[in-house]
């Protein structure tokens, strides 16, 4: 900031007055009104633009973790960006916030999935008594609910063992391609966390969208009266946490490594024999490899 002798400003009237208060000292006087920040610079610009880029860059697909070493920022530092830049033109609630959307929530639930609305409505109100931490979470337009997810112990699969799961996951058709679901994703994750509820699950057949999002293929599992198995996957970042979950399970396996697979004999037997896998159970030995292999 650069200075201006008074003389050079100010009549000499004036600046007796002010010496009556102040003499020979620099003294600072405001502006009438106040310049928003970065307004005399291009910082504010830049920083914008820069935000503006990591917000569409993750809607395309970008994974906060890519965008943390492409920006050289933190990955709390990327979501607070993606929350104010995104999220702001959405309200994202958990119900306990809002609970007297819950019989609308489960009118929209049972509109999207065919599951009874009483089901809904019953996991919710535990929810809303606290006799569950398994949260109900919401994306809103207005009052128009646009996305929405919730968490459960099992979403009807055979892997009782892989809990909680995320489940009911759905944006309107409309609202796709706006990060609605990867907000709520990582909401879902935060909020669980922050309860020491860690890992999480989902069972889905959606590819690579869950991926961009930071969660990781773990297993193959069988669905409730399915015939098909559908991929279930977990929080890449909770990999540590499903090692130490999966230890006692993994240990009494023998070396797979030493097991030769073939078409013919497609089976691994555990120590003291308690249980063989072979292609006619319900998980496959490919699939079990990879299962292991993710949390080795």
């Amino acid at each position: 900031m650069s200075y201006i002798n008074a003389e050079e400003v100010l009549p000499k009237e004036l600046i007796e007055m002010i010496q009556q208060y102040v003499n020979g000292e620099s003294i600072y006087i405001p502006c009438k009104e106040k310049k928003a920040w970065g307004s005399q610079t291009k910082t504010k610009k830049y920083y914008k633009s820069r935000n503006q880029e990591i917000c569409t860059k993750h809607t395309n697909g970008i994974s906060v973790k890519k965008l943390a070493v492409d920006y050289s920022l933190s990955e709390k530092s990327i979501q607070r960006i993606i929350r104010t830049g995104i999220m702001k033109e959405y309200k994202y609630i958990t119900l306990r916030e809002m609970p007297e959307i819950k019989d609308a929530a489960a009118e929209w639930f049972n509109s999207k999935w065919g599951v009874p609305k009483e089901a809904y409505l019953e996991c919710m109100e535990a929810y809303l008594n606290k006799e569950t931490e398994f949260g109900w979470y919401l994306c809103l337009d207005g009052e128009k609910i646009v996305g929405g997810m919730g968490v459960i112990e099992n979403d009807f699969h055979d892997r009782k063992d892989l809990a909680p799961n995320v489940c009911a996951v759905y944006t309107e058709e409309e609202y796709r391609g706006k990060g609605i679901a990867g907000n709520l994703l990582n909401m879902t994750v935060a909020d669980m966390k922050d309860k020491g509820i860690t890992p999480i699950y989902l069972v889905t057949d959606h590819i690579g969208f869950y991926e961009r999002y930071d969660w990781e293929f773990l297993c193959m599992v069988q669905g409730d009266g399915e015939e098909e198995m559908t991929n279930l996957e977990m929080v890449a970042a909770e990999l540590d946490a499903a090692k130490k979950k999966h230890k006692k399970f993994c240990d009494k396996l023998t070396d797979t490594r030493n097991v030769k697979w073939s078409d013919s004999e497609k089976a691994i037997k555990i120590r003291n024999n308690t249980r063989v896998y072979s292609s006619a159970d319900d998980i496959i030995m490919e699939e079990l490899a990879e299962a292991f292999a993710a949390v080795e």
